[in-house]
C-alpha cells in the first residue's frame, strides 16, 4: 500500500511540475438556475471540494491561519489535493494585509477553484441575532476581500457566514441581505468581476423544521447566488449518513439557486487505525442526487493534532505532509464521483422565487421588511468628533459580545428611547439607528455621551470604560451635513453623501486604509532624473490621448453634419443673453452593435444634453428631438430616434422616424431602455425597465 501511495504521489508531483510555471486563467464558473456551469463551454460544474483552512498544525500559534497567504505551502499541498481529485478548496480567515496571488495562481494552474469565506479572525457575521451586525469594520473586511480576489477567475464564490440552524436566529438574516447588497454595489462601482455570493444554511434536521430561511435568502433582491448546506451530523461509523443526503435532496429539489453540502465528511474515531471508507461519496455524486445538489465540500484537509477525533487527512510535521490512511480511501472514493453533467445550452430552468416569509404574532420567525443601512465610515468618525464622553479603546478591547450587550442593557431599558435609538439594530422589527453601523467602541461612546449629557460630567465613567475630554469644536461642513441627516437622536437614515470641497469620500470608497508606500511627503527635488523623465513621458502620453480623442470627436461631428436631418448647436449665452440657464439631461442605453441584426453584443453610454438644443445627434448616432425648455419634470421622457434601417443601409427612415430607443432623465436617476435585435425578424425592439 505504501508503494502504491508513493507511486501515485510521484505521478501527481511530476504532472504538477510540468504545469505550474504557466499561470492559467481558469474558465469562470457562472450560475444559471439551480446549477453551476463553466462559462465558456457550458458544461455543468459539480463541486468536489475540501476544506483547506485553519491548519493549526502548520504553526506554533493556536490562532487561525490564512492558508491562502502561504505560497510555498499551497504549492507543497497541490500534488496531494490533485491526488484527492478535488476541484475546489474552501479557505477562511483571509488577512487582507497579505498577498494571496501566489496561492491563487498556483491553484489556477492546477485547475482548482476557491470558495472563500469573507471573514477574518477578528471580523465575521455572528449567527446569534443579538450579536449580528453589519458595521463599518465588517464592511471594510468584506469589500477588501472582494477587491483582492474578485478578478482571479478561479474564485468560485464568496461565503458570507452561517446563521446556524435555529428559527430564533431569523432576526439576523436582514444583515446578511444588506451585506449582499453593499458588496455587489461596491463590486459594480469598482468594475470588478461579479463573483457569486452565498451563505451557509444550518443543518435542516435539528431545530429548524421549515424552509423559511431558505425562502428568505432566495426571495426578492438582494438574494444569494448559491446556498451551502451545513451537514455536520455523522453516523455510528463517523461518516455523513446517506439518509441525510437523501433528505437534503428532497428539501432542496426546487431551490432556485445552486445548493451543495458544506462540512460533510468522516471523522476518525479509531485510536489504533484509520478505518474511514467515505461511503457517502458514491451517494452524493449519484445521478439522482447530483441533479439537485451540486456536490459538496469535505471536512477537512489538515488534521488538528490536538483532537483525538479528527476529520483531517494529513499531518504536517516540520513542513512535511504525512497522509493518514483515510487519505487513500478518500482518493479512491472520489475517483467514482463523476455524475453525467448537463449543458447550459440545453438547460432551461423553470425558476420560481418564493415570496419572502412574514412574521406572525406567535411565530419564532421574526424578520422586518427593512434592511440595515449601508455602513458609512465618515459618519461614525464625525459622530465621535462631536462627543465629549468617549469610550476607552484599551477598555473596549477585552469586551466581548455578551458583555457588551449587558453594558448596553444597563443604560437602555427601552431600546427605542431618545438616548438609545441611535445605536438600535433590530432585524426582527426592521429598526436601525443611524449609528448602528458603527463599531462597538463608537456605539458605546454615543450611548455614554447621551448618559453624561443627562446625568452630568461626573457620570462619565461607567465602570472605567469611558472618560471625559474637552468639549469638541463645532463640526466642519461634511460632519454637519452627515450629522444633520442622522437627526438629533440618531433616529434618521443617512442616505446622501457630502459632495462639497471638504468631502473625504463616500462610504462606497472606504476600504479600511490606503495602499501607498508610506512616503506621503517630500519635495520635488527628491525625484530622480528617471522619475522626472517618466513624469514627462506620462504627461506627453496624456496630451496625445486627449488630442486623439478630440480628432475622433471632430470626425464624428463632421459625419453628423452630412446627415440629411439638421443638427442644432447649443446657443451661446453671449449670443443670446436671454437664453435659459443650462439644464442637462442624461440617458443610459444598451443597443445592438452594428447594422446586422445577427450581430450580438451591447453598447452602453451616457451623454448630457442642453435643454435648449433642438434635434441633436447623440454620440451613438441616434437622434433626439427637441428637449423640454427649462428642464421639464424630473423624469421627462425624451424620444430618441434610430438613424439606420435595420438592413444596414444607414439611412434615416424619417426625421421623426420609427423606433423610440431611449429615455432621458435629469440628475443621477436613470430610466434605461434596452434595445436588442429580435431573433425572429430583425426589427429594432425596445424593452422598458422599471424606473428607479
Amino acid at each position: 500500500m505504501a508503494f502504491r501511495h508513493s507511486a501515485w504521489l510521484i505521478f501527481w508531483s511530476i504532472l504538477w511540475s510540468h504545469i505550474h510555471y504557466a499561470v492559467a486563467e481558469l474558465d469562470p464558473i457562472v450560475v444559471k438556475g439551480s446549477y453551476f456551469f463553466y462559462r465558456t463551454n457550458g458544461t455543468q460544474f459539480h463541486v468536489r471540494g475540501i476544506s483547506y483552512k485553519d491548519g493549526l498544525t502548520q504553526t506554533a500559534s493556536k490562532s487561525p491561519v490564512d492558508t491562502l497567504a502561504n505560497g510555498a505551502a499551497c504549492k507543497r499541498d497541490i500534488p496531494f489535493l490533485l491526488q484527492l481529485r478535488v476541484n475546489v478548496v474552501r479557505v477562511s480567515n483571509i488577512d487582507v494585509s497579505k498577498d494571496h496571488k501566489e496561492c491563487l495562481d498556483a491553484f489556477a494552474d492546477a485547475g482548482i477553484y476557491i470558495m472563500a469565506e469573507m471573514r477574518s479572525p477578528t471580523q465575521w457575521m455572528e449567527p446569534k441575532p443579538e450579536w449580528t451586525r453589519w458595521d463599518v469594520p465588517l464592511f471594510q473586511q468584506y469589500i477588501s476581500v472582494a477587491e483582492q480576489l474578485s478578478n482571479f477567475t478561479n474564485v468560485l464564490g464568496f461565503v458570507l457566514g452561517d446563521t446556524g440552524d435555529r428559527a430564533e436566529n431569523s432576526p439576523g438574516l436582514p444583515f446578511f441581505k444588506a451585506a449582499i447588497r453593499d458588496i455587489r454595489e461596491h463590486v459594480k462601482q469598482k468594475n470588478m468581476r461579479e463573483v457569486p455570493i452565498g451563505w451557509v444554511l444550518g443543518s435542516p434536521f435539528l431545530a429548524l423544521k421549515t424552509t423559511e430561511q431558505l425562502d428568505y435568502m432566495t426571495c426578492e433582491e438582494p438574494r444569494v447566488n448559491f446556498l451551502a448546506v451545513g451537514l455536520r451530523e455523522v453516523d455510528d461509523n463517523g461518516c455523513t449518513r446517506d439518509l441525510r443526503i437523501n433528505e437534503t435532496t428532497s428539501i432542496y429539489k426546487n431551490t432556485p439557486v445552486p445548493a451543495f453540502l458544506y462540512d460533510h465528511g468522516c471523522v476518525n474515531r479509531n485510536a489504533t487505525g484509520d478505518l474511514r471508507k467515505f461511503g457517502q461519496i458514491s451517494r452524493l455524486y449519484s445521478q439522482d442526487v447530483a441533479s439537485v445538489l451540486s456536490g459538496g465540500i469535505l471536512q477537512t484537509y489538515f488534521r488538528k493534532a490536538e483532537f483525538d477525533d479528527s476529520f483531517g487527512l494529513v499531518n504536517v510535521n516540520n513542513g512535511i505532509i504525512e497522509p493518514v490512511p483515510g487519505f487513500e480511501a478518500l482518493s479512491s472514493a472520489m475517483a467514482t464521483a463523476n455524475p453525467t453533467p448537463s449543458n447550459s445550452a440545453e438547460y432551461n430552468p423553470l425558476v420560481t422565487f418564493a415570496s419572502c416569509p412574514t412574521s406572525a404574532p406567535n411565530s419564532k420567525w421574526k424578520t422586518g421588511s427593512k434592511l440595515p443601512p449601508k455602513p458609512h465610515p465618515r459618519l461614525c468618525s464625525c459622530m465621535m468628533e462631536s462627543l465629549k464622553c468617549v469610550a476607552k479603546e484599551s477598555a473596549m478591547r477585552s469586551v466581548g459580545h455578551s458583555q457588551y450587550q449587558t453594558m448596553v442593557s444597563s443604560l437602555c431599558t427601552n431600546p427605542l428611547s431618545d438616548d438609545c435609538i441611535g445605536i438600535q439594530r433590530d432585524g426582527g422589527l426592521g429598526e436601525y439607528g443611524a449609528f448602528s453601523v458603527c463599531n462597538m467602541t463608537e456605539s458605546w461612546s454615543w450611548l455614554a455621551n447621551r448618559h453624561t449629557l443627562r446625568s452630568g460630567d461626573q457620570s462619565c465613567n461607567l465602570n472605567n470604560t469611558v472618560s471625559l475630554r474637552p468639549a469638541p469644536p463645532a463640526p466642519g461642513p461634511e460632519c454637519s451635513f452627515l450629522l444633520q441627516q442622522a437627526g438629533l437622536n440618531g433616529e434618521k437614515a443617512v442616505t446622501a453623501t457630502f459632495t462639497g470641497s471638504s468631502a473625504t469620500g463616500s462610504p462606497s470608497n472606504a476600504s479600511g486604509g490606503s495602499s501607498g508606500s508610506g512616503n506621503s511627503g517630500g519635495s520635488s527635488s527628491s525625484l530622480s532624473a528617471g522619475a522626472k523623465a517618466g513624469i514627462a513621458i506620462g504627461a506627453l502620453g496624456g496630451v496625445a490621448l486627449i488630442l486623439g480623442a478630440m480628432l475622433i470627436v471632430l470626425r464624428r461631428r463632421k459625419n453628423a453634419l452630412k446627415q440629411k436631418t439638421p443638427i442644432s448647436e447649443a446657443p451661446s449665452s453671449s449670443d443670446d443673453p436671454s437664453a435659459l440657464p443650462p439644464v442637462y439631461y442624461r440617458y443610459d442605453i444598451s443597443e445592438a452593435h452594428g447594422s446586422d441584426p445577427g450581430v450580438k453584443g451591447v453598447r452602453h453610454g451616457t451623454q448630457e444634453l442642453h435643454s435648449s438644443w433642438g434635434p441633436h445627434m447623440m454620440g451613438d448616432n441616434t437622434f433626439v428631438a427637441e428637449l423640454p425648455a427649462g428642464g421639464g419634470s424630473k423624469n421627462a421622457s425624451v424620444t430618441r430616434l434610430s438613424p439606420a434601417e435595420i438592413d444596414g443601409e444607414g439611412a434615416m427612415r424619417s426625421k421623426y422616424g420609427e423606433g423610440v430607443v431611449g429615455n432621458a432623465t435629469t440628475g443621477s436617476e436613470l430610466s434605461p431602455v434596452q434595445v436588442s435585435p429580435s431573433e425572429e425578424n430583425g426589427d429594432l425592439t425596445t424593452t422598458r425597465k422599471e424606473e428607479k
